[in-house]
């Protein structure tokens, strides 16, 4: 029986597809606001090309936009990354589901973890845009821990934060280097949630659970309390 949970944030409880989505509708509408509806879409879907679902570095990112599209007034690396910074939190958007996840944890005495890859600014402003910071025990940013996912020592930071053993918790997330193999490294068990990521066969780690939405989680936590009971 499993005493924990440790969630990854973006593409797990965060739909980080709908909320870059979001994003881009603003930064079509501050710097190509002049181009038709169907390069706008065009110059959108270049972006997210370049995005990489988030995984290419922000200043890469950035720099490859500015050299790809032609601008009226071309602007410097430094204003595109301040418009993200100032911008992209606010377009935050939760998975479907993820409320109800959470709640049905909480109700069941679960302990709750969440380990993310990222910037302190942007991660914690979008968990607490989201207002889910307070259904969790320990919140871990890997700028602040100084290490990030798959490097094992993130994962045993959250497990020793929230007292737990590796076969006590479960890992929850989408990429399977950062999050399934980081995480079966420890000794813990790993549910994939099926979003973005394709499944790199490589990898020596099998999930005991594959998911496509978030209450699927809740009805396999409920078989594994009725087994274990």
């Amino acid at each position: 029986m499993h005493k924990g949970i440790i969630f990854d944030l973006d593409d797990t409880l965060l739909d980080r597809s709908k909320s870059f989505g979001k994003f881009l509708e603003l930064f079509m509408e501050q710097y190509f606001n002049s181009l038709s509806p169907l390069k706008k879409s065009q110059h959108i879907e270049m972006i997210k090309k370049i995005d990489y679902f988030g995984y290419t570095k922000k200043e890469e990112t950035f720099n490859q936009i500015r050299e790809t599209f032609i601008w009226e007034v071309k602007p410097e690396l430094d204003e595109l990354m301040e418009f993200y910074f100032t911008n992209y939190v606010q377009c935050a958007v939760l998975m479907e589901h993820t409320v109800e996840l959470l709640e049905f944890c909480k109700q069941n005495n679960y302990k709750l973890g969440l380990v993310t890859n990222g910037r302190n600014q942007i991660q914690y402003g979008k968990i607490d845009l989201l207002e889910i910071r307070d259904y969790f025990d320990v919140i871990i940013v890997s700028e602040e821990a100084g290490v990030k996912k798959p490097d094992q020592q993130i994962f045993q930071m959250a497990l020793e934060r929230l007292n737990l053993l590796p076969h006590e918790a479960i890992f929850v997330g989408d990429h399977p280097k950062n999050d399934m193999f980081g995480s079966s490294q420890v000794g813990m068990k790993a549910v994939w949630v099926d979003k973005n990521q394709k499944w790199d066969e490589s990898l020596a780690v099998t999930p005991v659970k594959t998911i496509k939405k978030l209450n699927e989680l809740i009805v396999f936590i409920k078989d594994e309390m009725y087994d274990g009971g």
